[in-house]
């Protein structure tokens, strides 16, 4: 999601216009995102809410922290990218996925923080 819109805060303090949406994957058996995959929810995402909400990155994650109803708490995963998540894990009803879910956020961006090297000889 972007800053600002549904109640999210911008992240790292950016402006919501500098900021890019990114998808975390539940994928089956530790799968991977390949190209593919990537290209037809892009699609996907594209016919169903239109090109500013087209990911720009897909983050495969083991699991999404759940209420004790078992619905999806989408906004935690927002702040811990937002890195505001203030801890509160009353409502959480798997909260052991959410130490798996900040190294895969830290992972993500040190992969984003590295240089490209140019690989012209």
């Amino acid at each position: 999601r972007r800053g600002g819109r549904g109640g999210l805060p911008p992240a790292g303090g950016l402006a919501a216009a500098e900021q890019a949406p990114v998808a975390c994957l539940v994928l089956r058996d530790g799968g991977d995102v390949g190209e593919e995959l990537a290209a037809a929810l892009k699609k996907l995402v594209h016919e169903a809410h239109g090109e500013t909400c087209v990911p720009t990155e897909f983050v495969p994650i083991s699991a999404i922290p759940r209420t004790y109803n078992s619905k999806p708490m989408r906004q935690v995963v927002a702040q811990l990218f937002a890195g505001n998540f203030h801890g509160d894990v009353s409502e959480i009803g798997n909260p052991g996925c959410l130490s798996q879910l900040r190294s895969t956020i830290a992972d993500w961006r040190g992969m984003r923080a590295m240089p490209v090297l140019d690989e012209r000889p």
